[in-house]
């Protein structure tokens, strides 16, 4: 964006009408969020933070990220965020917002708070988040802004208050009711005389006197000295999910992070040392304990730059830690979930030694990964890397309980043989890589139902592809792929599987195979190659399309010569429309007149880009993580 000095979102992404999820972040993005978002009906996920946006969004969001914009004026909750009653994770830091504090009881699904750094007044309402199912709630921070009065006692803030975060207001008072001890709530906010510069005594950080504060939870002291520098004592309380009870704040003998001024490796028993001893290192793996292994992964990252870091290396329980998640009952981290967190580093591989690891979640990070060690997480079904900058899958191999891998948008230049040894990989997503290749030499583990290979240079006749019989969703869109489209495609498929087929933007010809037909319920894409015809028994498939060759025949498979949409076919809302000449669309599904195109070669070049990334993105998510 900033190449070209648009600073306007482009208009072509309205125009994805299945889009689903949305990240255009961080892109210096001006003006108003445009009216026509409210198109993008089956949109998710919206992420637009560090902009400089203003405006409006559509309502029927799950997940919202706006921070770090420049909104104005009042913020009124029972015309905005109310009524998206499916939200359950709101993002609206340093965003510039005013008005009274919501009390999001019209969103009972709500899991993640984010208010930071904002102008919202009033005190905290009595039915706050009264809806919610406090087990689910994961946490809500409202610090630095202008929150007012006593914090309210209500059975819902007695159940997760712990979870609540208002550090940095001008609160005048916390009932007892609420506190670990009736003499004591600084677990909650530092008592008016006392700050921490966290607000609260918690993570290695102590309430101390401050004679000048005189609001709970001060977070600055003009007048602190060195003799009050506080000494680093990690004490940890667990969550509470009865308001009529609280847990007991005890000091825990945990691993925690020591100050960066320490020399020595945090302190951990001797057989887990990082030194261990020749006796131990001649072992094929140390025991590690879960939460030295996070810590690790911290250490290696840059955790302290990590945009959410709520709890990591505290003596909280390690299943506290954002994006932690353990089996139930126990210590034991089950999943990983990091994506898009300002990661930097080598990924350490005793992240593999998580015995109960079943999912990795990394995507969208500045990092290095190898899998070295990989065999010993035996649970692991779910490897998510995309975006990570990955150039090798050598030693993926040993992830035997592999299920799905997604490591789009990468690196990657070819694929190793050993994926072959991945016989429980269902889906498997290389989409945008710089896979160079011919298509008969692709290694395809054996029961594999995903191939996701789209924007890639992968070349050959599509006869020479020979894929399982568990196959029902393959993606070769924007390779090399050449000649005609084989009788034979996906003949070891059951017909009565709901199938996906994406050859659009190869160089295939000749003619759409009749033998297709054998399958009910088909998406086919085939846009912008070079298909010169196809068997009219294809146009009477009523359910291929998501139902839209009933309406549109043969339409809704591809245009017809002389025709042109920006899909290459019919869908709702939007027709095959006739070119001034026919010699401008002379194949079946063109996306483009080519005269249209050539006036405007710019904007229709950025429009197809866009289409394709988003288009691909939103097919590759909905179909891998509805499977995790």
């Amino acid at each position: 964006m900033s190449e070209s000095g648009d600073k306007n979102i482009p208009s072509a992404i309205f125009d994805l009408q299945n889009l689903e999820r949305l990240h255009l972040g961080d892109n210096s993005f001006q003006g108003s969020i445009p009216s026509e978002i409210s198109k993008l009906s089956n949109l998710k996920y919206l992420s637009l933070d560090k902009n400089e946006l203003t405006g409006d969004v559509n309502k029927k969001l799950k997940d919202l990220s706006l921070s770090e914009n420049n909104f104005s004026g009042e913020f009124v909750y029972n015309e905005t965020l109310g009524l998206m009653v499916d939200l359950y994770e709101l993002d609206l830091s340093s965003a510039g917002l005013s008005g009274t504090l919501p009390d999001f009881a019209l969103n009972p699904r709500i899991k993640v708070v984010d208010l930071r750094n904002n102008n919202f007044s009033g005190s905290v309402p009595w039915s706050f988040f009264s809806s919610i199912d406090p087990e689910q709630f994961s946490y809500g921070e409202f610090g630095s802004n202008n929150i007012k009065g006593e914090i309210p006692s209500s059975a819902m803030i007695q159940s997760i208050i712990n979870k609540l975060f208002l550090q940095d207001n001008q609160i005048t008072g916390i009932p007892p009711t609420l506190c670990f001890t009736e003499d004591n709530c600084d677990t909650i906010l530092c008592r008016p005389g006392t700050f921490s510069p966290i607000g609260r005594d918690d993570e290695g950080h102590q309430c101390h006197p401050c004679p000048s504060t005189t609001y709970y939870g001060s977070v600055q002291c003009a007048t602190v000295h060195s003799s009050h520098s506080p000494t680093i004592s990690r004490q940890t309380f667990s969550p509470s999910v009865s308001p009529t009870s609280r847990p007991s704040k005890q000091p825990q003998n945990l691993l925690s992070r020591m100050p960066s001024t320490t020399a020595e490796p945090p302190s951990i028993p001797a057989t887990l040392s990082p030194s261990a001893s020749a006796s131990t290192s001649s072992s094929p793996t140390r025991t590690l304990t879960d939460r030295y292994i996070l810590t690790k992964l911290y250490d290696s990252c840059n955790g302290h730059l990590w945009h959410e870091q709520k709890f990591w290396t505290s003596q909280h329980s390690i299943c506290d830690w954002y994006g932690i998640e353990c089996d139930a009952g126990s210590e034991n981290v089950k999943s990983i979930s990091l994506s898009a967190n300002n990661l930097h580093g080598s990924i350490p591989t005793e992240l593999f030694q998580l015995k109960r690891l079943e999912k990795l979640s990394i995507y969208s990070n500045e990092i290095e990964l190898n899998f070295g060690g990989v065999g010993n997480a035996k649970l692991l079904t779910h490897l998510l890397i995309d975006g990570t900058g990955l150039g090798s899958l050598d030693g993926i191999g040993q992830a035997q309980s592999l299920q799905v891998l997604s490591a789009r948008f990468n690196k990657l230049e070819t694929l190793p043989s050993e994926l072959s040894m991945l016989t429980n990989l269902r889906k498997m997503s290389l989409t945008d890589n710089k896979i160079e290749t011919s298509i008969s030499q692709l290694v395809i583990p054996e029961n594999l139902e995903a191939l996701l290979l789209g924007g890639n240079a992968i070349n050959g006749k599509l006869d020479r592809f020979n894929p399982p019989p568990t196959m029902r969703y393959i993606d070769l869109s924007g390779n090399e792929l050449y000649g005609p489209i084989p009788s034979f495609l996906l003949q070891g498929t059951p017909s009565s599987m709901d199938v996906e087929i994406d050859l659009s933007s190869n160089m295939l010809t000749g003619t759409l195979p009749v033998e297709l037909a054998r399958f009910d319920r088909l998406e086919f894409y085939a846009q912008n190659n070079q298909i010169r015809g196809m068997n009219s028994k294809l146009c009477e498939k009523t359910e291929w399309n998501g139902g839209n060759v009933e309406v549109h025949g043969c339409d809704a498979i591809l245009c017809p010569k002389g025709y042109a949409s920006t899909a290459g076919r019919a869908m709702k809302n939007r027709l095959c429309e006739e070119c001034n000449d026919a010699d401008e669309a002379p194949f079946l599904g063109s996306t483009t007149c080519a005269k249209k195109y050539i006036d405007s070669a710019g904007m229709n070049l950025g429009n197809g880009i866009v289409n394709h990334i988003l288009s691909v993105s939103v097919v590759a998510v909905a179909f891998l993580f509805s499977f995790s």
